[in-house]
């Protein structure tokens, strides 16, 4: 499954909160840095990678590329969305609160939080839901053992997708999907269409979709390469996002 970690901050100022996530990193001693130059950046043991997109309503979305460490700055209601462990948490004032009460200025957030969860299955395939592989792989995958076709089916990955450039650590993540049939993902999503916010671009698709349009923004007549089209395609507005990248060793 896809890493999927955001924060979702009730302030309309996209700078003002992009300011202050970078002062809170400055503070703890992470230094900012452009991953999207000419140069490649630094390679920071310990780094934070985040987009902090445009005001939808009276809330600013902030899509990271995992779960934030640090402590978040005192915004005055703050929505922490992961499909992992955490789940879905509100704070207030920098605290943790309770969701319902927290979102009761939003009546069908109560109804999205306490609803039934609707039945889930655990299969899959190198991280893959089963149900979102070809008939034919899903039935050469019934009945063997799950953890040997995973890593058959990493290690082919990494191969193939090697071949045209991709990197075999980060080549299985091509591949799979954002599963919102996960207890967390089915709550968060409840929640987020009663608050009517996105829970899309996820952070590897806007991070190539921005690399790409900054690309062809410094040079209009910078080469597409296979698939380049659609990656920009997929987040066309990419570059009214703002990156906050730091790192510290």
């Amino acid at each position: 499954m896809v890493a999927w970690y955001n924060l979702y901050i009730n302030h309309s100022d996209q700078p003002t909160i992009a300011a202050r996530l970078r002062d809170s990193l400055l503070q703890l001693g992470y230094t900012e840095f452009n991953a999207f130059g000419l140069m490649p950046g630094r390679v920071y043991p310990d780094a934070v990678r985040l987009f902090i997109a445009p005001p939808q309503g009276d809330w600013v979305r902030v899509i990271a590329e995992k779960p934030l460490t640090f402590t978040l700055p005192a915004f005055p209601r703050v929505i922490e969305a992961s499909l992992e462990g955490t789940g879905l948490r509100v704070y207030v004032d920098a605290a943790l609160a309770d969701s319902v009460t927290a979102l009761a200025d939003y009546p069908c957030s109560e109804r999205a939080l306490s609803a039934p969860l609707d039945a889930t299955s655990t299969d899959s395939v190198g991280g893959v839901p089963l149900d979102a592989l070809p008939d034919d792989v899903r039935q050469m995958a019934s009945g063997l053992d799950p953890r040997q076709v995973g890593k058959l089916f990493n290690r082919m990955s990494a191969t193939v997708l090697g071949k045209v450039g991709a990197e075999a650590g980060g080549a299985g993540d091509l591949l799979k999907t954002t599963d919102w049939s996960t207890p967390n993902g089915q709550q968060i999503r409840r929640v987020l269409a009663c608050l009517q916010l996105d829970t899309t671009p996820d952070f590897v698709t806007l991070r190539d979709a921005y690399a790409l349009h900054e690309r062809r923004r410094r040079n209009l007549k910078a080469n597409l390469y296979p698939g380049d089209a659609e990656a920009m395609q997929a987040v066309p507005n990419a570059l009214a996002f703002i990156p906050l990248y730091a790192g510290r060793d």
